[in-house]
């Protein structure tokens, strides 16, 4: 994914950046750390963020709706700062991650012919507040547009589930890289820290002179071996003896570090001539769509598939769905789309729209932004989180 002129991203990075936290009292901060465990002992389900994002050897970025708890990391969790996620993709290659992984991160040299990066998922590790390890939230991302070409919505959910698959059968700390050649020819790399974990079940191979093993998964071939304290997995459609030359050329990449200042601002792009989410409003609408044709075609809305963390990633589809229906535009000219749950207030502030055109300014909504590549034109639906009733259709110029 070589860096292109112009990042026609979802406005560079989705809709959801953050503002700089308040410090609170000390009160505050334990009320918030004793929210967040009791969360967390009721639910011991993971909350993902999805995102599907048009970049192109730029930044990406995307925050949680949710600050869970938090000195400088406390601080951190109620800026919400914790639960963001940042990066550099460039020539087809993670050359940064926030957070840093707490291991070796390994790419292939040389990708074979066809194969591209689409989806990246990832664990970090949780932040240790004495005794108490607050657990960050997944991350799941794609790229819905590569060199200047679209992707095909079917690789972009295929790659996407991929990516989720594995932070669904992983432990622990964990990073899952997704190339995808055509529309199921996958190269997946899985990795995590070594400690005390053994190599999975096979036949013995070597990579390197490295001891791995070798075994059938899934209908892919997967090799697996320990370098430099990662455990780094290896799952391929492609036959035995390519998957082992794949594995050979992969190679430890040294990241660089994130610029977190980024983090505190809204973002734009490398480009300069990019635009900000503000500036690209065209019109505000309200959506003419029933109740009785959202059902039909979405189901009937589920708030606690975000609130009970049953299924984030389900419920960012479920919102996707809704806003379709919204906008009255089938998925197969959606390029990309995010989801984020700010308040109305939050949203209506980085969007400079008069708080007197949706609901209470404290009301929490869920903003989908969908690009739609063909026509040149973006959408932003925002609909009521508790009901999934559409507020406004918000139209986007173009972002470059």
């Amino acid at each position: 994914m070589s860096t292109t002129g112009s990042t026609d991203a979802l406005d560079q990075l989705l809709t959801d950046a953050l503002s700089p936290g308040r410090i609170p009292t000390a009160a505050g901060t334990w009320s918030a750390v004793e929210r967040s465990l009791m969360v967390r002992r009721q639910h011991t389900g993971r909350r993902a963020l999805l995102r599907v994002a048009l970049v192109v050897g730029v930044l990406f970025l995307a925050g949680a709706a949710t600050a869970v708890a938090g000195s400088a990391d406390v601080r951190d969790y109620l800026s919400g700062r914790a639960t963001m996620r940042g990066g550099q993709i460039k020539d087809g290659k993670v050359a940064s991650l926030y957070p840093m992984p707490s291991f070796h991160v390994f790419q292939p040299g040389r990708l074979p012919e066809g194969y591209r990066l689409v989806a990246l998922g990832q664990r970090p590790e949780p932040i240790a507040l004495g005794p108490i390890a607050l657990p960050r939230p997944d991350d799941v991302m794609a790229l819905g547009r590569i060199e200047g070409e679209d992707v095909p919505p079917e690789v972009v959910q295929h790659a996407l589930a991929r990516a989720e698959h594995h932070l669904d059968t992983t432990a622990g700390s964990v990073l899952a890289l997704v190339y995808v050649a055509g529309t199921l020819q996958t190269l997946e790399l899985v990795e995590q820290s070594a400690g005390n974990r053994r190599l999975p079940g096979g036949s013995p191979v070597q990579i390197r002179g490295i001891p791995a093993t070798v075994s059938q998964r899934d209908g892919r071939t997967v090799i697996a071996w320990i370098e430099q304290g990662t455990l780094v997995q290896l799952h391929a459609t492609a036959g035995q003896s390519d998957a082992m030359r794949i594995a050979e050329g992969t190679q430890v990449s040294a990241l660089a570090p994130f610029d977190t200042t980024v983090l505190d601002r809204e973002p734009r792009g490398a480009n300069p001539e990019s635009v900000a989410l503000s500036e690209r409003v065209e019109s505000v609408d309200r959506p003419s769509v029933s109740r009785e044709q959202i059902t039909e075609r979405c189901g009937i809305w589920d708030p606690n598939l975000y609130a009970e963390d049953r299924s984030p990633t389900e419920a960012s589809r479920q919102a996707f769905c809704v806003a379709q229906a919204a906008l009255g535009r089938p998925a197969s000219e959606i390029g990309g789309w995010a989801t984020s749950r700010p308040t109305w207030g939050e949203l209506a502030a980085r969007l400079r729209l008069d708080l007197r055109i949706g609901p209470p300014s404290t009301t929490r909504v869920w903003s989908v932004q969908m690009e739609l590549p063909q026509s040149r034109s973006a959408y932003v639906v925002v609909l009521d989180a508790a009901t999934g009733e559409p507020y406004l259709t918000i139209r986007l110029r173009p972002g470059s």
